[in-house]
């Protein structure tokens, strides 16, 4: 695999910058919390994923320039390709949002089931690129 410690640095910013700001919402949650305020943990984690002085930053936007980031720095495409697969996963609930779902438990339980597979795949990328 190409980009040795630039490739570690960038997978260590997607690690911070997405996964970490994707699962903390719901992670802050009771595991009996209202469907509402499940709901909002979602729409926080997806759509002000961080926020700063520079403003608020939702997941698409900061995944698409990190991956940017790792194209430039020579990942492995089927490293990607792998991590393109959960994160479309992960990010497609922000069409849930815009319907009449509830958020229940059994909801709750996919979307935190798809987030923590984001997690999985960058930090197997990352311990791999380390070992190199």
């Amino acid at each position: 695999m190409a980009g040795g410690t630039d490739l570690v640095e960038v997978l260590d910013d997607l690690r911070h910058d997405l996964v970490k700001y994707l699962s903390l919402p719901l992670r802050m949650l009771p595991v009996d919390a209202p469907e509402d305020e499940v709901r909002r943990a979602v729409e926080q984690a997806l759509f002000a994923t961080q926020s700063g002085a520079g403003g608020r930053r939702d997941a698409q936007t900061i995944y698409a320039q990190l991956r940017s980031e790792l194209c430039a720095r020579g990942a492995d495409a089927v490293q990607l390709s792998r991590l393109d697969e959960v994160v479309g996963r992960a990010l497609a609930w922000r069409a849930r949002l815009t319907s009449e779902h509830a958020f229940d438990r059994a909801l709750r339980a996919r979307v935190e089931s798809d987030f923590a597979a984001v997690a999985r795949v960058v930090d197997a990328w990352l311990d791999e690129a380390r070992r190199e």
